[in-house]
């Protein structure tokens, strides 16, 4: 349907000018993504119609090149993180709703290595961020008060899967993603523009 169609977008942080504008693709609700350096592929995964599936889109053409399906995992994703000191990935698990807000560790063929528990305590699950010492779970409020949201909470987890800290960011709109880039924290809402943490 239009509602899953996508297009990647380009843009410089610096400026938060567009470079680049890829055309529409078809990678479902796709509300995250992650850069693999070892394929030069950025990966989707599509969130809803199929939760075991991921695109892999050529970072310069933006068009898709391929998909592939995790697999191994009791339930789909929604968002996908890649470790490039690893070589694996770490992934929202999409039931989090009854599962509460899991992370699945994958290897680098997409296949299931580990479950870890990313503590949901009433919010909606969001995207994921990983490093090589560790993951970072966006996660946003599920009610409001007098008509604003809650803090976003960025839960931090080791590459154990133990709780390290929780984030809060102190903005009322809802958090989709987070980001590294020039030595800061980005993230994105649901939204017009981005922030720096």
């Amino acid at each position: 349907s239009n509602a899953d169609e996508t297009r990647v977008i380009k843009i410089d942080p610096k400026t938060m000018t567009i470079v680049k504008e890829g055309p529409i693709i078809s990678v479902a609700h796709s509300n995250d993504l992650t850069y693999d350096s070892k394929r030069n592929k950025l990966v989707v995964p599509w969130c809803s119609v199929d939760s075991f599936k991921v695109s892999f889109i050529d970072p310069e053409t933006l068009k898709v090149t391929s998909s592939s399906s995790i697999s191994g995992t009791a339930a789909g994703i929604f968002a996908l993180a890649y470790n490039e000191a690893e070589n694996n990935y770490i992934a929202a698990e999409s039931s989090y709703a009854k599962n509460g807000c899991g992370m699945y560790e994958l290897n680098d063929r997409l296949r299931f290595v580990e479950r870890y528990d990313g503590l949901s305590l009433g919010y909606t699950a969001q995207g994921i961020f990983c490093d090589s010492k560790y993951i970072y779970y966006t996660l946003s409020p599920n009610s409001s008060v007098d008509g604003l949201k809650k803090q976003n909470i960025v839960n931090v987890f080791d590459w154990d899967g133990s709780y390290v800290c929780t984030l809060t960011i102190d903005l009322p709109y809802e958090i989709e993603h987070i980001f590294w880039y020039d030595n800061s924290f980005w993230a994105g809402f649901n939204s017009k523009g981005a922030a720096e943490l």
